[in-house]
């Protein structure tokens, strides 16, 4: 191997015979030896897939009586909750969305929970029924649109009216059963009418008065 470093390194020497097969036995080693290596590297390679094959491989995992038992109750307690859940959403906050005043007037005969939105000739409003009191049925009502202009104040006023159970009746007739500022504003539009009625009709109202009783 040192003969063979050497004849490379200095071109000028003659090579000897006995230096040329030192170099070709010493190569011939080189390579065995590497094929040797080789060969382990894909034994070593071949053994560590196998481990990491057989370490991926589990063994199915059998819960006990006590583990089913406790994995059912989960579930049952869980459906329970969903279905409560539901319930709650129905009996408290789903209301009917009625297109049609039919609908709307059976809810309210029954008081049950619904909206409905009634479009009028001079005015567009909303009602929802809220539900049963001790009083009778609470039904919120508000008012959308105006379309008169001596009726503009009403736009986007609200109030509660508690009206008789079993009876079918429109809220904003029935005032003296509501609260809010809707109520006040209705109040108003009422006193003068009834204003610009006596003044148109104030002759009349004198020719009455003058007439014994």
């Amino acid at each position: 191997m040192l003969a063979c470093k050497r004849n490379k390194k200095s071109k000028r020497q003659s090579l000897n015979i006995l230096d040329i097969l030192e170099c070709s036995k010493s190569k011939r080693k080189e390579k065995e030896a590497e094929k040797r290596r080789d060969k382990v590297k894909k034994v070593i390679t071949i053994r560590t897939m196998k481990n990491l094959k057989r370490a991926k491989i589990r063994i199915p995992f059998r819960p006990s009586r006590k583990e089913k038992k406790i994995r059912i109750i989960k579930i049952l307690l869980f459906a329970a909750a969903v279905l409560l859940a539901a319930a709650l959403y129905l009996n408290f906050f789903f209301a009917l969305p009625c297109k049609e005043k039919t609908c709307f007037d059976r809810e309210l005969a029954a008081c049950k929970k619904a909206t409905y939105t009634r479009v009028a000739e001079e005015a567009t409003w909303f009602y929802k029924i809220i539900g049963k009191t001790n009083d009778g049925c609470l039904v919120y009502v508000k008012n959308l649109e105006v379309k008169a202009v001596e009726k503009v104040a009403l736009k986007d006023k609200d109030m509660l009216c508690t009206l008789p159970l079993n009876v079918v009746i429109l809220p904003e007739t029935a005032i003296d059963k509501c609260h809010g500022l809707l109520k006040e504003e209705l109040q108003d539009l009422i006193i003068e009418k009834m204003h610009l009625y006596i003044v148109q009709h104030i002759g009349e109202i004198k020719e009455e008065l003058k007439k014994p009783l």
